[in-house]
């Protein structure tokens, strides 16, 4: 049971939460709104930093380790990521109707993804 939980929060949550952003992305990407260029770059960054964290993990799940690259290195240049996008997606525009789901989506996987980085980036081991 421990082994599906951790694998859930793992795998599936920072996907569902990027993939979700995207969807409302694309519902929103045809209408005519200033800011779709910010909502666009942080989209792009979060995939940017999901790539990363799938491949870290892919590597430790097959014993490959991670010798060559530090954890306290990958943090680094996901934490820039991260940033960077939370600033795409803090200066789009907060009273626009149309994409207000799509903000609440953008900042809900800016959050998970800057979670489990910085619990990687904690763990001991």
């Amino acid at each position: 049971m421990g082994d599906i939980v951790f694998n859930v929060i793992v795998w599936v949550m920072p996907v569902a939460v990027v993939l979700g952003a995207w969807w409302r992305y694309l519902a929103v990407h045809s209408t005519p709104v200033k800011d779709l260029f910010r909502f666009r770059a942080a989209l792009v960054l979060l995939s940017l930093s999901l790539c990363i964290w799938l491949g870290v993990w892919t590597l430790m799940s097959r014993n490959h380790g991670l010798a060559a690259i530090s954890p306290g290195s990958l943090f680094l240049i996901n934490l820039v990521l991260g940033l960077a996008s939370f600033l795409f997606w803090r200066f789009t525009g907060k009273d626009i109707p149309t994409t207000r789901s799509l903000r609440r989506a953008v900042g809900a996987a800016n959050g998970v993804l800057l979670l489990l980085w910085l619990l990687f980036a904690s763990n001991p081991h």
